[in-house]
């Protein structure tokens, strides 16, 4: 099957089923990311998201930026510039080969990507041409009349990339010396990129209240909180003291709508208001400083649906060029 045939059917195949927001929501602040081989043999791996239900949800992949390289075979102390006079303009050609790197991204690779809860497409590898100045082809008469022009030698390039399948590729490049002197000349650089959309993982993270209202509330709940419990009083009854108190503290700094949104909410609320992350006695408590209470403070993130669940990663799979001469 054709590379561009199997993203397709990635594309096509994915879970169509409605995301579960609410629950991903839930399950959101208990979750750990692990990472997983899509492809043992390239050492592919992805970060992913294992859910209570079993399923999986990608987050994102493991891509090494390798660096192109040109080697040639010719004298060590041989510069690219002299290499390239002597064959553009004398006619004396030298043997070179140029490895684009692979990105692992192979056949059984893709397949894998359907298994996940979020969809997940994967764009073909392709060439991204950052400079086409090409000093070195526009002066090779000979080379501009059998191999044609920048945009066709690229544009093979791109074909060859697409149907790597993932792996590294060796482009002989002794016929094409102008194209190896451009490159090693740095007058055509490129790089090899991939494109991959997927539904995020995760829900968006947000802080419903600020720091300088919680840490009000804060404040105002211990200074009531050892008038309102007694050891004489039950839990239950301490528990629902300190909730109260936790109301009559909040009602002149939040909306009421928004400390009661959910049970879940105002339970997490309470539970930060008694966390001690830092060791405080009750009257410090009182006065506490902002940058005393910032855990606190931030266990009060609400997981919701993100704006826009679909993101793209730009992955760059080859990049800058190392350039090797030696015999």
């Amino acid at each position: 099957m054709k590379l561009a045939t199997f993203i397709l059917l990635i594309a096509t195949t994915a879970n169509a089923q409605a995301t579960d927001w609410g629950s991903l929501g839930k399950w959101a602040p208990t979750l750990k990311s692990e990472s997983i081989y899509l492809d043992s043999d390239t050492g592919l791996r992805a970060e992913v998201y294992k859910l209570p239900t079993g399923a999986s949800r990608f987050h994102r992949l493991f891509v090494k930026n390798t660096p192109l390289k040109v080697i040639v075979n010719a004298k060590r102390n041989s510069t690219a510039g002299d290499l390239c006079k002597m064959s553009i303009f004398l006619g004396k050609r030298f043997k070179a080969k140029l490895i684009i790197p692979g990105d692992g991204i192979s056949a059984a690779a893709l397949a894998k990507f359907s298994t996940f809860e979020n969809s997940v497409v994967v764009g073909e590898p392709k060439i991204n041409l950052t400079k086409n100045y090409g000093y070195w082809i526009s002066n090779d008469t000979e080379y501009r009349e059998q191999k044609g022009t920048l945009e066709k030698e690229i544009s093979l390039l791109a074909a060859k990339v697409r149907e790597s399948d993932g792996q590294e590729i060796q482009i002989d490049l002794s016929d094409k010396n102008a194209l190896a002197c451009d490159l090693m000349e740095q007058t055509v650089q490129f790089s090899v990129v991939r494109d991959i959309t997927y539904e995020k993982a995760l829900p968006d993270k947000t802080m419903w209240i600020k720091q300088s209202a919680y840490t009000s509330i804060y404040q105002q709940f211990w200074k009531f909180q050892p008038n309102v419990v007694s050891n004489k009083n039950t839990t239950k009854q301490n528990e629902l003291a300190e909730a109260f108190a936790l109301g009559v503290a909040a009602r002149s700094v939040v909306a009421t709508s928004e400390m009661l949104h959910s049970a879940e909410r105002i339970q997490t609320f309470l539970n930060s208001v008694k966390a001690d992350y830092v060791t405080l006695n009750t009257a410090q408590k009182a006065t506490a400083k902002d940058s005393e209470l910032y855990n606190n403070w931030g266990m009060n993130i609400d997981y919701v649906k993100p704006e826009n669940p679909q993101y793209t990663l730009n992955y760059v799979i080859g990049e800058t060029l190392d350039v090797n001469i030696g015999d």
